[in-house]
């Protein structure tokens, strides 16, 4: 889960962060700075990764080397889903938290064709939306509770990175949420209104 885990690649020992996000606000934030602190003490990189691209690469791997299109989701709460899209192992790949009734049209550009695999959460079927959406003909949908070889997923993603110069230096490494905290929302609201005061002063 969140954390911290030493990988030696190539000869060159760096401290690697299994779960940059997106995951939970406490997991991650104590996982980021325990990497971040643990990293700039040593003078040693950290290597993020993705955790919904972790799931990708073990689903890939147990499927025989799939290569077709992906599309990760996680429950982010608040009616909100956050989703990777990917088209094709090695591809192009894109991230983002919407509000799981937008997803249909945000799947309407996703130009991969079918067969298509999604990696839900297991409470995918609870959600009228993502069960209309992943339930029809063409997707093989699979819980994020039934992935195996996640640890070989996530070891083999850091080696891949490492290798294509990725690693950032400690305090670079900035986490990735499942959804902004209530607290940051208070604060951007706070921040807009004394940027445009009622009656446009």
């Amino acid at each position: 889960e969140d954390g911290i885990r030493d990988v030696a690649v190539t000869g060159v020992q760096t401290c690697a962060l299994p779960i940059l996000g997106p995951g939970s606000f406490t997991g991650v934030r104590i996982g980021l700075t325990t990497a971040r602190t643990l990293g700039q003490i040593q003078g040693i990189p950290l290597v993020p990764v993705s955790s919904l691209e972790v799931q990708e690469l073990a689903l890939r791997r147990a499927s025989g080397g799939w290569d077709g299109p992906v599309v990760v989701g996680a429950e982010a709460c608040m009616g909100e889903v956050y989703c990777r899209f990917s088209e094709s192992a090695g591809g192009v790949a894109s991230e983002a938290v919407t509000r799981i009734v937008a997803l249909p049209e945000l799947m309407s550009n996703f130009s991969a064709p079918f067969p298509r695999r999604a990696i839900l959460p297991d409470s995918w079927k609870s959600h009228p939306q993502l069960l209309g959406l992943f339930s029809g003909e063409g997707w093989q949908v699979v819980p994020a509770s039934s992935l195996v070889g996640l640890p070989d997923a996530l070891m083999g993603l850091i080696a891949r990175e490492w290798r294509l110069g990725k690693a950032l230096p400690a305090l670079d490494v900035h986490p990735v949420y499942l959804r902004v905290s209530d607290a940051e929302l208070h604060l951007r609201t706070r921040e807009n209104a004394l940027r445009n005061p009622a009656g446009g002063g």
